[in-house]
């Protein structure tokens, strides 16, 4: 019998600081995750724009990123996207090793707009979320900010 399972979303106020992934905040929720064997998890964490600008600013000691140069042949690049390029993975190395110290497996997967509406497309990553729960990995899940600028035109 598959597990419940529970989603939880985390905003990136929350879940990240000036510096990065807020850790304090990051090892509650899996310590949180460790103790309620009984359920399966969604992680939905937001917070690469802002990791991947703390990176960008803090550790590389770099200015904005100057949104005027960065046209392209295709039109304007929003500076956000490509913190979002850089962030990512620092989301999902947070929750990866935070939970490793439970022994408990974790994975990333970014989807847009496209692949939730899209038939296919969104019946594997529905297929890629079940797989994971199924074996008691723990998807970090989010929306592809480097690809889709829906969201982060609300930021």
């Amino acid at each position: 019998m598959q597990k419940p399972v529970i989603v939880e979303k985390s905003g990136s106020e929350i879940s990240t600081t000036a510096n990065g992934m807020n850790m304090d905040y990051v090892d509650e929720r899996c310590d949180e995750i460790a103790r309620l064997e009984e359920f399966s998890f969604v992680v939905v964490s937001s917070g690469a724009v802002r990791c991947g600008e703390a990176y960008w600013k803090n550790y590389l000691g770099k200015d904005d990123i100057d949104a005027l140069q960065l046209v392209e042949r295709d039109g304007y690049i929003d500076p956000d996207q490509l913190y979002a390029t850089m962030g990512s993975e620092e989301v999902v190395n947070a929750y990866k090793s935070s939970l490793s110290r439970d022994k408990i497996p974790a994975s990333q997967i970014l989807a847009t707009h496209h692949e939730i509406e899209d038939k296919d497309e969104g019946g594997r990553l529905r297929n890629a979320l079940l797989g994971s729960l199924a074996l008691g990995i723990v998807p970090i899940a989010n929306e592809n900010d480097a690809m889709s600028i829906k969201e982060l035109k609300r930021l």
